[in-house]
């Protein structure tokens, strides 16, 4: 298991490759009002994420793309009193997941290994956009694996928490829960990203509000801890 730590205010970190761990824990801390960003993360051989948000009050944390290479990865849990965004409000289905799955065989047709985003946890608002039909070579992709190589994601929960939520679920049979239970949800019907988003769980058409870019750059080394279990 590793634990992975960045910390900044204001600042992007353009990516981490890291491969051959069964499990990750990802802390995010913003030490400000000016937001941190992880462009992307790409990992292979990694069955589990838990991401967890915190900060001063006032900022945000945010993960452009989670990229798994082997398409191994089931389950992705957030946590943390600080606001979050796991992907990017691009207004379209082949554009802008916050999680990815690529094959590990030169096959056209994969079906993802994703089936639960669970931010059930959360307490400072999470904005998340997973779950679309993507064609690699079409798609707004961080990380290129096969050209033409399409990935879809059936069944896929993703659970919100108890704060102010953005939710949008584009997968084939995709649920979307609130931690009270009672929001409205998507059911999976596949639709494109201007048509399943979720704003304080309420479904609405257009576009779904952006966080917002950090601005300036304090640079911040990042951490990485990693221990063998007993």
């Amino acid at each position: 298991m590793s634990v992975l730590f960045l910390q900044g205010d204001g600042y992007t970190y353009d990516g981490i490759d890291l491969t051959g761990e069964s499990s990750l824990t990802i802390s995010l801390e913003d030490n400000g009002t000016a937001g941190l960003t992880l462009d992307y993360l790409v990992l292979s051989g990694t069955t589990s994420v838990s991401i967890k948000s915190f900060g001063d009050a006032g900022g945000y944390n945010a993960l452009h793309q989670l990229a798994d290479i082997s398409n191994v990865l089931t389950t992705v849990t957030l946590k943390g009193s600080e606001p979050f965004t796991l992907g990017s409000p691009a207004g379209a289905s082949n554009a802008g997941d916050g999680v990815v799955t690529f094959g590990s065989t030169l096959s056209t047709k994969i079906a993802s290994s994703l089936t639960l985003i669970d931010a059930s946890a959360t307490t400072g608002g999470v904005k998340i956009f997973a779950g679309a039909t993507n064609t690699n070579s079409e798609g707004a992709y961080v990380v290129n694996e096969v050209s033409g190589e399409t990935i879809t994601y059936t069944g896929l929960t993703i659970k919100g928490g108890s704060g102010n939520d953005v939710i949008e679920n584009d997968a084939k049979n995709g649920i979307v829960t609130d931690g009270n239970g009672a929001d409205p949800r998507n059911e999976g019907l596949a639709l494109p990203a201007t048509l399943a988003d979720f704003v304080g769980h309420i479904p609405f058409l257009g576009k779904p509000p952006c966080c917002g870019k950090p601005v300036g750059r304090e640079r911040q080394s990042p951490r990485l801890d990693t221990w063998q279990k007993g």
